[in-house]
C-alpha cells in the first residue's frame, strides 16, 4: 500500500538497528518528516514491537525530541506500559533527558504513575546529591502536582519522602515588571463603593428619583435617528443619544401608572435594572453583601466582586449566562493558550465550548476561538498548533499563506459560515485597512446592534461591507485575523486584529453592552444577557530587558550616526511594541472596568523564562514555554478552581 510504496522509495530514511525488534516503520523511523509522512499514509502510532514499545518509547529512548513532539502532536498514547514496566516518562527520567521529560509532562503523562519496581519518576530522582540534571527534573516535575510518596515508604530520598521538603532546583527567574497586585486587591475591596458611584448607577439612581416623584411620561419617538451614524458616529452615540431622549421622555407629565411601565423599558444596561440590582439598593447590609472579595498570586490574577447566580443570566436560550473569554494575539505563542484552557478543560471535566457563552479572540486567539466553535477539543487544539507550526512557516518572512490556509480550511470546513456556529458567541477581531483610518471589524455569528437598530451607513461613506454571518467562511475569518504585518501577506482588505485589539476584553465588553442595548431599545429584553463574569488570558509574558539607545538625533560624528541607527531601531521596536501591547495598562484598564460594574475577573498570563518569537519553531524552547504556562496554571490553581466554580 502506501506505507510500502513510501519504504521502497525512501530505504535510507530508516534506522535499521531497531528492526531487530520488531515493530512498525514508525519504531524505526529517524527523523520528523518520515514520521509524519507514515502517519499520513496511515501507519498506527500505537502499535508495540517485541518489547512491548510504541514508537513513542522508541523514541524517547533515542532522545529524539523531534519525533516525540511529531507522534504526540498525531494524540499518540502517552502511558502505555512496555515489558519491563515503564512508561516513556520512566525512560526519559531514568535517562536525565530534560527537554523530553517536560514534553511529556506536557502532554499529560502521569507523572505519579509507578513501574514494575514501584519507583515513581519523582523517586527516580529524589536525591539532593545526584547533580544539577536530577535537580532540574525534580523541579520540573514537582511544579506541575507530582506527589511524595506515602507515609509508609520509610527508605525515600529526601526529595520524595513524604517528610522531606526537597523539591529540586528550580530555573533563575526572569526580571519582571513592577507588581500591582495591591492595586488589585484594592479594586476588589472598594467594589462596592466604585459600583454605586458609577454612570451606570448614577443613572438608575436617577431614574428611581423620577419614579419617586411619579411624573408621567409621553411616549418615546418610534423612529430611530441616525443621522449621526450617517457621518460615521458610533453605534454607542446613537443609544446614548436615544437613552437620553428616553430620559427626558420621563421627565414630562403623565398617569404614575405609565411611568413605571415606561422608565423599566427605557433601561438599556442590562444588569442595571430598577429593582433588579442589588448593589443598587439604599440598605447597608444588603450593599455590604453585594461586594466581594479579590485575590491575586503572581500573574494570576482575579477581581472577583460578587459571583452572579444562573438566573443573572437568564434569556430564553439567546445568550446563556454571560460568561466572556478573551484571548490575546501572539502567533505560536498561542500554544499558552491551548495549555491553559487544557488545563481548565480537565479541571472542570467540561468543554471549554460549555463553559463560557462569549469567546472574543485576536489573531492567533481568533484561530483558537474558531476552532473551540467548531467542536475541537483544547488537547487537539495544542496538537493543531505543534503540526501547523512547520507547514506555515516556511522558507522567509512574509511566509506563504497557502500552507496556512490549507490546514484552516482542513481543521475548520472549507465551507462552513460563521452563522453555523450556534454556541457559544464568537468576536474574531480584524483589522480593514483599506482607508485611513483604519476600522477594527469583529467577525460575528450573532446579529450585531446596528444590524438590530437597522442603522445602515451610506455606501459613500464606505467600501463594500463584510460579508454577514450567514456567508462569512469560518475559515476566511480565522486567516484575515492572523495576517500579522511581514509574517503573512495581508487577506484582501484584512490585516490582523492585534494592531488595534491584541486584547479584545474591551472591544468584547463593548460590543456586549451595544447588542443588549439595542434589545433593550428594540423591545427584545428577553434576549439581553449582561456579562456576568470575564476571563482573559495572555501569550505570556516577555522578560524586561534595559534598552540603551532611545534617543533620534541629527549626529555630529560618525559615533553619533551608530547611536541615531541603534535609536531609530529601538523606538521601531517600541512603537510595535505598543501598537500590539496587550498586557500592563490594557489590562488595568479591563480590571478597573469590571471592577465598576461589579463584574468578577479573571486574567491569567505566564511570565516567560525567555521572550519567544512570533514564527518560533524550534521544539525545545516552544516545550519549555508550554511547561512554564502548565506549571503556572498550577501555581495558581485556587484561583483556577474558583473560575471553575463560577462558570458551572
Amino acid at each position: 500500500g502506501n506505507v510500502a510504496d513510501f519504504l521502497v522509495s525512501n530505504p535510507n530514511k530508516l534506522f535499521t538497528q531497531d528492526m531487530k525488534h520488531g515493530g512498525t516503520p514508525l519504531h524505526w523511523s529517524s527523523s520528523r518528516e518520515v514520521l509524519n509522512s507514515l502517519i499520513e499514509r496511515g501507519c498506527d502510532a500505537n502499535l508495540v514491537n517485541f518489547n512491548g514499545q510504541t514508537p513513542l518509547h522508541v523514541m524517547v529512548a533515542r532522545d529524539r525530541l523531534e519525533c516525540v513532539v511529531a507522534l504526540l502532536a498525531h494524540e499518540a498514547e502517552i502511558d502505555v506500559i512496555d515489558n519491563s514496566g515503564n512508561t516513556p516518562l520512566h525512560i526519559a527520567v531514568e535517562k536525565r533527558l530534560l527537554p523530553i521529560v517536560q514534553c511529556l509532562v506536557v502532554f499529560g503523562a502521569d507523572i505519579n504513575k509507578p513501574n514494575k519496581d514501584g519507583k515513581t519518576p519523582r523517586h527516580m530522582v529524589g536525591r539532593d546529591d545526584n547533580g544539577a540534571k536530577d535537580a532540574m527534573i525534580l523541579y520540573i516535575l514537582h511544579s506541575v502536582g507530582a506527589k511524595r510518596c506515602p507515609q509508609k515508604s520509610t527508605k525515600c530520598p529526601v526529595g520524595c519522602a513524604a517528610t522531606g521538603s526537597y523539591n529540586g532546583i528550580p530555573p533563575a527567574e526572569p526580571e519582571t515588571s513592577e507588581s500591582r497586585e495591591h492595586i488589585q486587591q484594592m479594586l476588589a475591596t472598594t467594589t462596592g463603593k466604585s459600583h454605586r458611584n458609577s454612570v451606570p448607577s448614577l443613572i438608575s439612581n436617577k431614574i428611581r428619583e423620577t419614579i419617586h416623584e411619579e411624573r408621567p411620561v409621553r411616549e418615546h419617538p418610534k423612529t430611530i435617528d441616525v443621522s449621526q451614524e450617517r457621518k460615521g458616529a458610533s453605534i454607542m452615540d446613537g443609544l446614548l443619544s436615544m437613552f437620553m431622549s428616553k430620559l427626558d421622555a420621563a421627565s414630562k407629565p403623565t398617569s404614575p401608572t405609565s411611568t413605571t411601565s415606561s422608565l423599566k423599558g427605557a433601561n438599556l444596561l442590562g444588569d442595571f435594572e430598577v429593582g433588579d440590582e442589588p448593589m443598587l439598593t439604599d440598605d447597608p447590609q444588603s450593599r455590604e453583601a453585594a461586594s466581594g472579595t479579590a485575590s491575586g498570586s503572581g500573574n494570576g490574577s482575579t477581581t472577583h466582586q460578587r459571583s452572579r447566580t444562573p438566573c443573572d443570566g437568564q434569556s430564553s436560550g439567546h445568550g446563556g449566562r454571560g460568561r466572556l473569554l478573551c484571548l490575546d494575539g501572539g502567533g505560536i505563542r498561542g500554544l499558552v493558550l491551548a495549555q491553559m484552557l487544557l488545563e481548565i478543560e480537565q479541571l472542570s471535566q467540561t468543554p471549554i465550548s460549555h463553559l463560557f457563552d462569549w469567546i472574543a479572540g485576536t489573531s492567533t486567539g481568533g484561530i483558537l476561538a474558531l476552532a473551540v466553535g467548531c467542536g475541537k477539543t483544547m488537547k487537539q487544539c495544542m496538537c493543531l498548533y505543534l503540526r501547523m507550526k512547520d507547514q506555515a512557516f516556511v522558507g522567509s518572512r512574509p511566509y506563504p499563506s497557502d500552507a496556512l490556509e490549507s490546514v484552516l480550511k482542513e481543521q475548520l470546513g472549507e465551507f462552513t459560515v460563521m452563522s453555523d456556529i450556534k454556541h457559544p458567541r464568537l468576536m474574531v477581531t480584524g483589522v480593514m485597512a483599506d482607508r485611513k483610518p483604519v476600522n477594527l471589524h469583529l467577525f460575528r455569528n450573532f446579529e450585531c446592534a446596528s444590524d438590530i437598530l437597522g442603522i445602515v451607513t451610506p455606501a459613500n461613506n464606505r467600501g463594500q461591507p463584510p460579508p454577514p454571518p450567514s456567508e462569512q467562511l469560518v475559515w476566511r475569518a480565522a486567516r484575515a485575523t492572523g495576517a500579522a504585518p511581514s509574517y503573512f501577506r495581508a487577506f484582501g482588505r484584512f490585516l490582523d486584529g492585534g494592531l488595534i485589539a491584541n486584547n479584545p476584553t474591551l472591544d468584547a465588553m463593548t460590543e456586549i453592552h451595544e447588542l443588549n442595548a439595542a434589545l433593550h431599545y428594540t423591545g427584545r429584553s428577553a434576549e439581553a444577557v449582561p456579562v456576568s463574569v470575564v476571563v482573559s488570558l495572555g501569550t505570556g509574558l516577555t522578560p524586561v530587558v534595559d534598552l540603551k539607545e532611545i534617543d533620534v538625533f541629527r549626529p555630529d560624528s560618525i559615533w553619533d550616526t551608530t547611536k541615531v541607527v541603534y535609536g531609530i531601531s529601538t523606538i521601531s521596536t517600541l512603537m510595535v511594541d505598543q501598537a500590539t501591547a496587550s498586557d500592563g495598562r490594557v489590562v488595568d484598564r479591563a480590571r478597573a472596568w469590571c471592577s465598576m460594574i461589579g463584574v468578577p475577573y479573571f486574567r491569567f498570563n505566564p511570565q516567560m523564562s525567555v521572550d519567544i518569537a512570533m514564527d518560533e519553531k524550534m521544539d525545545e524552547p516552544l516545550i519549555n514555554m508550554l511547561w512554564e504556562a502548565k506549571a503556572y496554571m498550577h501555581s495558581n490553581r485556587k484561583q483556577v478552581i474558583e473560575l471553575i466554580n463560577l462558570l458551572k
